[in-house]
C-alpha cells in the first residue's frame, strides 16, 4: 500500500492556484476529506496557508475567496503606513528596495482567516480534526540561521508538544524577508521567544525533498512505497537573449540580463529563493524515489502552470492563450500580488492550465527548447498520472 505524500510550495498569493488544482481534482470531496486522502501534508509560505484553510473550511471555493477577495486578501498583505516602521526601512521604501507589509498585523490577519482553529496548538492538530493524516511546516530560524521544522505529530522527535499555534506556524513558514514584510516572526516557541523567516530561506520553497525524508526518517517508509503530488505556485522561464541560439519576435519575451548593481542584487536576493526555473527538490525527489533520467516514470507528480514563451519554427513566440499586454503583465507579477487586476491574471492562468492549454511544469526540460524530458507537459496528463501510480 503507497504512502501518500501532499507538498504544497510556496508563493504568496499564487498560492490561489494550489487551491484550484485540489479542487479540480477532487471534485466533489470536502477539504477534510481531501487532507484523508494523504499520509503526511508539507506545506511552506503560501502554501502552509492553503493547508491551513483546509483545515479550517469544508469547501475549497472558500479558500479560493479569501485569495481572490481584495479585502480579505488585504488581512494578511497589510501595506505599511508613511509613518510607520524603522527608518531603515522607510529609507529602503524609498530606494525601492525596503519592505512592503507589517510582519505583526499580517499574523492578526492570519488569526482572524482561521476563527475555528487558528489558535489551536499546531502539535496534535489532526487528532482535533479527526484526522490520521501528520502535517509538516517549513520556516527558517533567524537566530539560529538554519531551516526548521513544524511537526503536528505529538510523537515527532523528542515527544514534547510546543506553544506554536497553528496561525503561528503559517506566520513563521509565510514571513518572507527584505522586501516583502518588515521584520521576523516572533513567539514562544521550545520555551523561549524564537524569531522566524520564511521556510524559502533555508532552501525549502518546494518542501516535496523534505517531506520525503520524513516519511522515510521518521516514518520508516520505504521509497518504492512513497508517492508525492507535488503542487506550486507558478514558474517563469523566459529565455536570456545573450544566451540563446533563437530569436524572438518581441524582445520583452527574452529575460533582461540585468546590472550588476546594490538594487538590482537586493531584488535578485529576494526573489531567487522563489525562482528556480526547474526545481532541485522535485528532481532530487524523482531520482530518491527510483526515477532516472532515461525513462518518464516516477513516483513524483509535479502538477505547476509553466509561463513561457513557444519556440515556432525556431523564433520564440507569444504563448497562444495570453495576448502581449497580459503576459508582459503576468510576467512581471511579484509573489505579493495584491493588486486585484494582478489576481484575476493570475486566476486566469489556473483557468488555462487546469484546461491544458497553458503548460505544465516538467520533471526536467530541455534548457533550449523549455519543452519537457520528464514529467507531464500538461495538467490533465498530470493529474492521470497521480491516479495511475496511487
Amino acid at each position: 500500500m503507497s504512502y501518500k505524500i501532499l507538498s504544497l510550495d510556496g508563493g504568496g498569493s499564487w498560492a490561489i492556484l494550489q487551491a484550484m488544482a485540489l479542487q479540480e481534482i477532487y471534485k466533489g470531496k470536502s477539504c477534510k476529506e481531501i487532507l484523508a486522502e494523504f499520509d503526511l501534508v508539507a506545506a511552506n509560505s503560501g502554501g502552509s496557508l492553503i493547508l491551513a484553510c483546509m483545515m479550517e473550511f469544508d469547501d475549497m471555493q472558500k479558500i479560493i475567496e479569501l485569495f481572490f477577495i481584495e479585502k480579505k486578501r488585504n488581512k494578511i498583505f497589510s501595506k505599511i503606513h508613511l509613518f510607520e516602521g524603522e527608518i531603515e526601512n522607510k529609507i529602503g521604501q524609498i530606494l525601492g528596495i525596503g519592505p512592503k507589509y507589517n510582519t505583526k498585523r499580517k499574523l492578526e490577519g492570519i488569526e482572524k482567516s482561521l476563527p475555528k482553529y487558528g489558535k489551536e496548538l499546531f502539535t496534535g492538530i489532526s487528532e482535533k480534526l479527526g484526522l490520521k493524516t501528520q502535517f509538516l511546516v517549513t520556516a527558517f530560524d533567524y537566530d539560529f540561521q538554519k531551516a526548521i521544522f513544524f511537526s503536528s505529530d505529538p510523537l515527532h522527535y523528542d515527544n514534547n508538544i510546543y506553544e506554536n499555534t497553528l496561525a503561528q506556524t503559517v506566520h513563521a513558514s509565510s514571513n518572507a524577508p527584505i522586501k516583502y514584510f518588515d521584520e521576523p516572526a516572533e513567539f514562544i516557541y521550545k520555551g523561549f521567544n524564537r524569531r522566524f523567516w520564511d521556510g524559502a530561506m533555508g532552501g525549502n520553497n518546494n518542501p516535496a525533498l523534505v517531506a520525503v525524508v520524513e516519511a522515510m526518517g521518521v516514518y520508516h517508509q520505504k521509497a518504492e512505497d512513497i508517492r508525492v503530488l507535488s503542487i506550486g505556485t507558478a514558474n517563469l522561464m523566459l529565455p536570456i537573449n545573450s544566451f540563446c541560439k533563437h530569436n524572438a519576435e518581441e524582445d520583452f519575451l527574452f529575460a533582461p540580463k540585468l546590472d550588476h548593481s546594490l538594487k538590482n542584487d537586493i531584488h535578485k536576493m529576494a526573489k531567487c529563493i522563489l525562482s528556480e526555473p526547474m526545481d532541485a527538490a522535485t528532481y532530487m525527489t524523482h531520482i530518491i524515489l527510483g526515477g532516472n533520467n532515461l525513462k518518464n516514470q516516477s513516483h513524483i507528480v509535479r502538477l505547476n502552470p509553466l509561463i513561457k514563451p513557444i519556440l515556432k519554427n525556431n523564433i520564440w513566440c507569444n504563448p497562444d492563450n495570453f495576448g502581449k499586454n497580459a503576459f508582459m503583465l503576468l510576467v512581471d507579477i511579484d509573489m505579493d500580488a495584491v493588486e486585484q487586476d494582478e489576481t484575476q491574471i493570475i486566476y486566469y492562468l489556473g483557468k488555462k492550465w487546469i484546461e491544458g492549454i497553458t503548460a505544465n511544469q516538467a520533471i526536467r526540460c530541455d534548457s533550449e527548447t523549455l519543452e519537457p524530458v520528464l514529467g507531464d507537459p500538461f495538467f490533465r496528463a498530470a493529474v492521470n498520472t497521480w491516479f495511475d501510480i496511487i
